[in-house]
């Protein structure tokens, strides 16, 4: 095969996904801003009579790190800033910032 690798079926239907994904998204719905965050969540395929019914839904938000309303939100938690690492802590802002995220509702793309 030389220096070719084949691609499995679900690789494959990923990069189909994806480009339909592009075409739709550049035909009609709203464009994101420079400060919106989009994430993908899975989604159903059901094969119909004259092709595949794709349903694919996401999350538009705004992420923005808020130091005093991170902090309140981790003491609400129970966790103590001096009994983190530095590794621990950067894990819990990065997590922490989907609790706290400016949810852009009702957005199609």
């Amino acid at each position: 095969m030389g220096d070719r690798q084949r691609i499995g079926p679900l690789s494959a239907i990923s990069a189909r996904l994806g480009l339909l994904l592009v075409l739709i998204t550049s035909a009609s719905g709203s464009q994101l801003k420079p400060n919106e965050t989009v994430q993908f969540l899975s989604g159903i395929a059901t094969p119909e009579a004259n092709g595949w019914r794709i349903d694919i839904h996401g999350w538009v938000y705004e992420s923005e790190y808020h130091k005093p309303i991170t902090s309140l939100f981790r003491r609400s938690l129970g966790i103590r800033h001096d009994e983190l690492t530095p590794a621990e802590l950067a894990t819990f802002r990065e997590r922490a910032q989907f609790f706290l995220v400016d949810n852009e509702r009702h957005k199609r793309m």
